[in-house]
């Protein structure tokens, strides 16, 4: 479904812009709070509210200017504030002891850092178009991320409530013995915005329900008497942020960081970007199936890398792309990116003009909406999930909810990898390595052979085996290789084809099964033939001690020249050796004198080897039949300006073979070039000679176009039968 811009509603972008500020403002105050609770860091707030607040504003105009939505609003989010709550949280505990000076000085930085590196990260993911890799993280470790990091926002609004965690067994009695109006809006408000966002869409539904629970938590305040001044002692308002509190990275007093205490946050912020790489991906792919707008999944991943490098200078904490304000700004009328940085400058503008306005926000309603999105995510991703995903998949999620809640984050992202690795290792095991399978019958190389040299091959197939590899070949997946050819290794299999041009690694630990497949032909006499080796696994090979090329493992560029090596190795091993020539193979369709006559009208040429005997480009004026000697058929591609120009081996003609007839019949100018590949005597046949044979001996001419029409009927239908195998 796609939903195009309807600028009338709302007049213009600045207006659209200053309506998904509104909504971005009560977020970051919210998540700016959510950060900054307990006991510890409640009297820094405003520098938190602050941190919050730039980042609104900054990411806000960077990802406007930068993402492939023309309507993207970006700021503080959720998930990301979730995990950074608990990094905060960590820090300053573990900074209790050192003074107030060193907890907010090493939080400060840490905020600024996590956005510095964050960005960083994600820059350098959608710079070298690696985004796509974070797709592949297994859907139930995603649920599993997400489902907890709805589970941290819950247990922060409780926090930020009773002074205690969730699973603590204080924390329900502690909400009880606090004041009605400190917990019933939160309730409320979580409560509406879950029930009303799943009924409807309309964009104004959020801002709506903040606006209607602050009224009524003012009328609240008035019923029962309640004071600014008492509001703000007991928590009820938020106190009014100071300017003095903006404090820049550079501000901050290096001698009260506690460097030690950062570095031990090392996988807690990689938690934080893995969560962010995600969240971005998913939110553009939900803004491109809603919108007209197609999404650059790198781009934005670059956008929020410059965002957050930006914001992290300031101090803000980390933002991106936010799918639920983008919405809101779509469908209020945005039609370009002046209303995402109108977004911006009025983020900015409220913190820096007017920031005594924040102290004239409940905590509560704030808290509801931390309570709203932890609830969303968690019924999103356990209940919306149940018939969704297979059992054990489920199961999984649950497990990685249960381990951060139980023993937090940093315990989930362990479990998660185990998994995700558990998982790969599973399903990539189930996948077979061999794209298919041939034998000499069903597939020769690019080597047109007299027809009795073909039959020869062809009875003699049985003895070649060949596979053609995919994928990456490690020791579970390279030991059904092994299994699979050693079922074969019987008394009239002499060859074993390997062709290495789908694969893209190989373990070294998969150079023991291909050992062990040496060991094995080497006794039952076959010869091991490996095709197409990349530069990366023959340097695997030859680090393990594998030998290449002995007497019994040969290696050839492709597949090709492997099978035109076996099939002379099949020729010279005949009891019954070939004579191959012009005269012997047409003495299977005319006779002596049939022959004699049509050797009349072939002119006899030497050709050294090297030499062209035809140019791709040149008039399809002539036939050639090969007597003895080999050609073959090469193809330029490329680009000769790009300097990337390869002549490619097409085919290879050997004595009793055509060449040309293509071109001949057809009038058309040669696809390709023709290459005596040793000396070489030809006959050739031109127009003007067939047109003379046809009106002096039509009778032979007609038995030659018979002759043709086999030799090309027999090539089509070995074509055929060779795609009948691949399929």
């Amino acid at each position: 479904m796609t939903t195009t811009a309807k600028p009338k509603r709302l007049g213009a972008n600045p207006v659209t812009g200053s309506l998904a500020a509104i909504v971005s403002l009560s977020y970051s105050v919210s998540y700016g709070a959510l950060i900054f609770s307990g006991q510890t860091l409640s009297s820094h707030l405003s520098a938190g509210l602050m941190s919050a607040l730039v980042s609104a504003g900054v990411v806000a105009i960077v990802v406007a200017l930068t993402s492939s939505f023309s309507f993207a609003i970006a700021g503080p989010d959720s998930n990301a504030t979730a995990i950074l709550a608990v990094m905060v949280s960590a820090i300053a505990e573990a900074t209790v002891k050192q003074g107030a000076d060193a907890t907010i000085a090493t939080v400060l930085m840490a905020v600024a850092l996590s956005s510095v590196i964050c960005g960083v990260i994600l820059f350098l993911l959608g710079y070298s178009k690696r985004g796509r890799y974070v797709r592949f993280i297994p859907f139930p470790v995603i649920g599993g991320f997400l489902a907890g990091t709805g589970y941290l926002l819950v247990d922060g609004a409780v926090k930020s409530l009773s002074g205690a965690h969730l699973l603590d067994p204080t924390s329900f009695s502690r909400l009880a013995e606090l004041p009605l109006l400190m917990w019933l809006p939160t309730v409320l408000v979580a409560i509406t915005l879950l029930v009303l966002q799943r009924k409807f869409t309309h964009f104004l539904i959020a801002p709506g329900v903040l606006a209607v629970a602050t009224a009524l938590f003012f009328a609240g305040m008035v019923a029962s008497g309640v004071s600014f001044e008492q509001a703000h002692k007991t928590g009820l308002l938020l106190n009014p942020i100071s300017l003095k509190d903006f404090t820049l990275p550079f501000q901050i007093s290096l001698g009260n960081v506690q460097w030690h205490v950062l570095a031990a946050q090392a996988v807690p912020l990689l938690a934080l970007t893995v969560v962010v790489s995600i969240t971005i991906l998913l939110n553009a792919t939900g803004l491109d199936l809603a919108s007209a707008e197609d999404a650059d999944f790198d781009r934005e991943l670059k956008a929020a890398g410059v965002a957050n490098v930006a914001v992290g200078m300031a101090g803000g904490i980390v933002g991106y792309l936010s799918i639920s304000r983008s919405l809101l700004n779509l469908r209020a009328g945005a039609t370009s990116r002046v209303a995402g940085i109108s977004a911006g400058i009025v983020c900015l503008a409220v913190t820096f003009l007017v920031p005594k306005a924040f102290g004239y926000l409940p905590r509560p309603v704030l808290t509801g909406l931390v309570l709203y999105l932890g609830l969303d995510l968690l019924t999103e991703w356990v209940g919306g999930t149940l018939k969704r995903m297979p059992r054990f998949e489920y199961v999984l999620v649950l497990l990685i909810l249960a381990l951060i809640a139980y023993q937090g984050f940093l315990y989930g992202v362990l479990l998660g990898v185990v998994v995700a690795s558990l998982l790969f290792v599973f399903n990539y095991s189930r996948l077979t390595p061999v794209k298919h399978t041939f034998t000499g019958k069903q597939h020769l190389s690019n080597v047109e052979r007299s027809i009795a040299e073909t039959n020869l091959l062809k009875a003699k197939g049985g003895s070649v085996y060949g596979l053609t590899l995919q994928g990456f070949i490690f020791f579970g997946t390279s030991n059904a290789v092994l299994d699979s050819i050693k079922a074969r290794l019987d008394g009239e299999l002499r060859f074993v084809l390997v062709d290495f041009r789908l694969v893209q690694g190989l373990d070294v630990s998969a150079v023991l099964s291909f050992s062990k497949l040496r060991q094995s032909c080497e006794a039952a006499g076959v010869v091991l033939v490996l095709t197409e080796l990349p530069s990366g696994i023959r340097d695997v090979f030859e680090k393990a001690k594998f030998t290449l090329d002995d007497e019994v493992v040969r290696t050839f560029p492709d597949l090709d020249h492997g099978m035109e090596w076996i099939e002379n190795q099949m020729l010279m091993s005949s009891t019954a050796p070939m004579k191959p020539g012009l005269r012997s193979e047409l003495k299977s369709s005319f006779s002596d004198e049939e022959i004699d006559g049509l050797l009349g009208y072939l002119e006899a040429l030497e050709i050294d080897a090297g030499t062209a005997i035809a140019k791709q480009g040149d008039a399809g004026d002539t036939m050639w039949f090969v007597d003895q000697g080999a050609v073959s058929i090469y193809m330029t591609l490329g680009d000769a300006a790009h300097g990337t120009v390869e002549d490619k081996r097409l085919r290879t003609y050997g004595p009793g073979t055509i060449i040309g007839e293509m071109g001949f019949y057809t009038e058309a100018t040669r696809s390709a070039s023709i290459v005596a590949d040793e000396k070489t005597t030809l006959r050739r046949l031109t127009r003007d000679k067939l047109l003379e044979l046809e009106e002096k001996r039509p009778e032979l001419a007609h038995k030659l176009h018979r002759y043709v029409i086999s030799l090309l009927s027999a090539r089509v239908k070995a074509a055929n039968e060779e795609i009948r195998t691949l399929l």
